[in-house]
């Protein structure tokens, strides 16, 4: 049995000298931005903007996606999509597609890709539908970090 160390603890403590560290994922402030939207006959594919982030913020995976039953076959993914530069869009960083057919269904922004992605512009977080058109309450409490 031996001791091993996280790619953070040994930057910040077995380094010398020490490396620093994202503001953005270590130290930082937690925030908490609380959005909705009342979908009515929403086509599959639409897209539903959230929120907007600035740069060097990152979506934490606590941040929780809530719906009403929207429908059979209907699926929510979470990503984000920068309108001004370069970087890459992704549809589903944050929460892969997931069906929402039970009322009250919640679901953690847990996708591996999301995990610690820092934006590097400012973004909108946006839902995007899937599966079939879908009517009802969608409810995004988004936790983010930044310096």
């Amino acid at each position: 049995m031996g001791n091993v160390y996280s790619v953070e603890y040994t930057a910040i403590h077995r380094t010398t000298p020490p490396t620093v560290q994202n503001a953005c994922l270590y130290g930082s402030r937690v925030r908490c931005m609380f959005c909705s939207y009342e979908a009515l006959s929403l086509a599959s594919g639409s897209v539903i903007y959230m929120a907007q982030l600035r740069p060097a913020h990152a979506v934490l995976p606590m941040s929780l996606l809530t719906a009403d039953a929207l429908g059979s076959g209907v699926t929510l993914a979470v990503g984000d999509y920068y309108a001004d530069s370069n970087s890459t869009d992704d549809p589903d960083r944050y929460l892969a597609a997931v069906a929402y057919n039970t009322a009250g269904q919640s679901k953690n922004l847990d996708a591996l890709t999301g995990i610690g992605y820092t934006l590097t512009h400012e973004a909108d977080i946006i839902v995007v539908t899937g599966g079939a058109e879908g009517s009802g309450t969608i409810e995004l409490c988004l936790l983010y970090s930044g310096a």
